[in-house]
């Protein structure tokens, strides 16, 4: 259903679903829309979208190289639409058989304060990632800034079914 969610939040058309599909991304989609707390509800639904969540450090003058590296592609805080600026830090998506790779190549270390967040997954996203991804991963933050800009574009979508 994750999948479901995001392709639809990213305005992709849904033609293949078949009745029960259908039937659950729509009761998804209402409940979204009457919520009060519709954030709440994604961060639940959305967990499923990545095998984890990989949270690394790195000399923020290397940030730019890291996210320029091939084998990521930007999203959440990091993508242009989410409209933040963060210089210091860094988040995308990663295939699962490149993580061990990319991180010794870009030095990254295990921190209590990191500053790159990996969401691994089992086949890296095409560039640039789906706006449904860029909600999820805004929404997993739990951080004002982010929540804001999640409920401002969730706002914005113009749902398929």
């Amino acid at each position: 259903m994750a999948g479901l969610l995001v392709n639809a939040m990213s305005g992709k058309e849904l033609r293949d679903l078949d009745a029960q599909e259908r039937f659950f991304l729509g009761t998804y989609i209402e409940r979204l829309r009457d919520d009060d707390d519709p954030l709440r509800l994604l961060y639940s639904w959305m967990r499923a979208r990545q095998i984890n969540a990989v949270e690394v450090a790195a000399n923020t003058l290397d940030i730019p190289e890291i996210a320029a590296d091939s084998r990521v592609v930007a999203s959440g805080i990091s993508d242009p639409r989410a409209g933040l600026s963060v210089s210091a830090e860094f988040e995308g998506y990663i295939g699962v058989t490149d993580l061990d790779r990319f991180v010794q190549d870009n030095l990254l270390i295990r921190s209590s304060s990191p500053n790159i967040r990996l969401h691994v997954v089992a086949k890296r996203p095409a560039r640039p990632v789906l706006l449904g991804l860029v909600i999820a991963d805004l929404v997993d933050w739990n951080r004002p800034r982010e929540d804001g800009r999640a409920l401002e574009l969730l706002k914005g979508v113009q749902w398929r079914r």
